[in-house]
């Protein structure tokens, strides 16, 4: 795994909603179901809140 440096820049109001926005878009628009192949979770960094969409390497790709 490679660590990069980030920079977070931004005001999140509703970060929880947010992040189930993001949630239910990657479900709703790719197929097949993505079910079990990504997370998004909410972290913090020097007291900013990020999201971080943490998605499974494999062999499956999407259909377009």
């Amino acid at each position: 795994m490679t660590i990069k440096k980030i920079l977070i820049n931004g005001v999140i109001d509703n970060i929880d909603l947010l992040q189930r926005t993001i949630k239910d878009r990657i479900e709703d628009n790719i197929m097949p179901s993505t079910l079990g192949l990504f997370d998004v979770v909410v972290n913090e960094l020097k007291g900013k809140k990020y999201i971080q969409v943490i998605v499974a390497k494999g062999a499956e790709r999407p259909i377009i």
